[in-house]
């Protein structure tokens, strides 16, 4: 009815279920705005939540641009003005100069420390106090800290956990009724995982 090729759409969805090392959840082929073809493999079912992992990033970034949007902050708004209370007793030039931007970016100058937020409850002020080795926008370095202390901030600037904020401006309109998303111990959404 939508001008797609039944055949076609089992090869696709065949194929993807023969790529090794892969585990398909859930496939969705929509066309002209109307959905043609489901799969989901067992044991998955169509109604099973999914966590995204890094994925959640993609979202991190969506709410940050909400908020540029409301005017609630922007890229070139400096990291340490938004936790004045949980900053080192001597803030480093590069700590400084670090910018929204340069957590979108991943280019924050601060080496990845993949166990941190397994030892510390507060983990904006433990990662606020890592050296910043580099200039903060110079050198990319995959870190979903870059990812949680921008849903820090989105918390910060609305008053409101960041899926609530994007319960209110997206998953709602959406009909996205159920979700969730892992939170620091201090109640902050993960921004870098977890949706």
């Amino acid at each position: 009815a939508e001008g797609v090729d039944p055949a076609a759409v089992n090869r696709f969805i065949d194929s993807l279920q023969a790529v090794k090392q892969t585990d398909i959840h859930h496939v969705m082929v929509v066309r002209h705005g109307k959905v043609i073809a489901e799969a989901h493999p067992a044991p998955y079912r169509a109604e099973d939540a999914h966590t995204l992992y890094s994925c959640s990033k993609t979202f991190t970034s969506l709410a940050v641009g909400l908020a540029i949007e409301e005017n609630r902050l922007r890229l070139t708004d400096r990291v340490t003005t938004f936790f004045p209370e949980k900053l080192p007793d001597s803030i480093s030039t590069h700590l400084a100069q670090m910018t929204v931007r340069d957590l979108l970016i991943m280019g924050a100058g601060i080496k990845p420390d993949w166990i941190m937020r397994n030892n510390h409850p507060d983990w904006i002020t433990e990662w606020l106090t890592k050296p910043v080795t580099d200039t903060p926008g110079t050198h990319f370095q995959y870190d979903s800290m870059c990812s949680f202390m921008l849903a820090a901030i989105v918390q910060r600037v609305t008053g409101m956990t960041m899926l609530d904020y994007l319960k209110k401006h997206i998953f709602n309109d959406m009909h996205i009724t159920e979700v969730d998303w892992e939170q620091s111990p201090d109640g902050i959404n993960t921004g870098g995982w977890g949706l």
